[in-house]
């Protein structure tokens, strides 16, 4: 069956009917003529048989009596089965209507056959299997950002860095301006104090690498001390007296020895340096009930001993910026730290070099000087051959 009624081949009616002019052909392609067939063949036969019968009785010409007695009876067979296929309810249809749904159905059939008529699309090909490595590198990276995420979730840390030195630490001395950077830098999260180191031993041999290598003051030394016995002896007792003025104490003793190029391993010496940072000398030299006899291993100066929450990181010898400030990092330390004007780190450090403002701020030297030179409440001091800047 094609197009939307049946259009079957005209063999399906009697052979009768091919030689009967007077029924109109666009009948026979309407609906479907399977429907009834047998009744259709009887009628025939039966319509036929009856003409027949008439024309034996008239009595002349019976064979072609009987002979349009059949076509008769085929006519109407015909006729009949036409309707009954056209219409349910035994209405006859009229020939224009017939030719109307007969043209509609051909023009169907024309545009179903039309071989320029495109084709209907197929449907599309599924994606292509990503090979495993690619699912494998999806899923690693699935996972990196989560743990980023988790990272990004947790909360900021504190850090404290402890730095064991002594007043003869030539690389301590060098690496301040990164100490003091760090400390700006992460302002609140990051907590900077210093130790006295064990009682040693001194070798002049290190001097000259270390005073090379940065751009702190040093002074040209002679002859070192055969150890630090008596200057570490009197961190003790500012340690003790005053933890605050301990770390001034600590400096001016640095002054003296690296940059002045002074012998601090004397005790007037040292009483009298006490005092200029504050220190009542009196009490200072009372609270001094002896001297360190320990002498410690020669050990790479300064230790420093960094903690973040329940992490503990041991350090060394030179410090880098960038490396601490990566660590700081990693270990969710924010620098949280607000920028500090020239006249600011002069009162929280003084005195203080012109290296280690540079260090801090990243300013030029001349500028930082020149802008220094115009502010009253700051002057500039020597010691030695090195000028700092200390307030008025």
């Amino acid at each position: 069956m094609m197009g939307l009624g049946g259009s079957g081949s005209s063999n399906d009616t009697d052979d009768g009917d091919d030689d009967d002019e007077g029924i109109p052909p666009e009948q026979t392609t309407i609906g479907d003529q399977s429907v009834d067939e047998g009744s259709s063949d009887d009628n025939s036969s039966g319509a036929g048989a009856a003409g027949e019968a008439a024309g034996a009785a008239v009595g002349g010409g019976g064979g072609a009596s009987g002979g349009g007695g059949a076509a008769v009876g085929g006519a109407v067979a015909t006729g009949g089965g036409a309707a009954a296929g056209g219409s349910s309810s035994g209405e006859t249809k009229d020939p224009e209507e017939t030719e109307e749904e007969n043209g509609g159905e051909e023009s169907e059939e024309d545009e179903t056959n039309d071989p320029e008529r495109p084709e209907p699309e197929t449907d599309p090909e599924p994606p292509e299997q990503e090979p495993p490595e690619r699912q494998e590198e999806d899923e690693e990276q699935k996972e990196a950002d989560e743990e980023e995420e988790e990272d990004d979730d947790q909360e900021p840390q504190e850090a404290e860095l402890v730095v064991y030195t002594d007043a003869w630490d030539a690389t301590g001395w060098g690496i301040e301006p990164v100490l003091k950077k760090l400390e700006q830098d992460f302002g609140l999260s990051f907590d900077l104090s210093y130790e006295p180191f064990t009682p040693r031993e001194l070798d002049s041999n290190d001097w000259g690498d270390v005073s090379s290598r940065y751009d702190m003051p040093y002074a040209q030394v002679v002859e070192l001390p055969d150890n630090t016995k008596l200057s570490t002896s009197a961190l003790h007792v500012a340690q003790e007296l005053d933890p605050d003025l301990f770390r001034d104490y600590l400096r001016r003793l640095r002054i003296a020895a690296l940059a002045e190029g002074r012998n601090i391993e004397d005790r007037e010496l040292l009483v009298e340096l006490a005092g200029e940072v504050g220190f009542d000398t009196y009490e200072f030299e009372e609270s001094w009930y002896g001297d360190i006899d320990d002498i410690g291993e020669f050990e790479t100066m300064p230790i420093m001993q960094a903690t973040v929450g329940d992490h503990e990181i041991p350090w060394s010898g030179h410090l880098e910026y960038g490396l601490a400030y990566g660590v700081l990092l990693d270990n969710d330390v924010l620098p949280i730290g607000d920028p500090s004007t020239y006249d600011q780190l002069v009162g929280e450090y003084a005195p203080i070099t012109t290296t280690e403002i540079a260090g801090i701020t990243g300013d030029d030297r001349e500028q930082i000087e020149a802008e220094l030179e115009e502010r009253e409440d700051v002057v500039r001091v020597e010691y030695g051959d090195a000028g700092f800047w200390d307030q008025v």
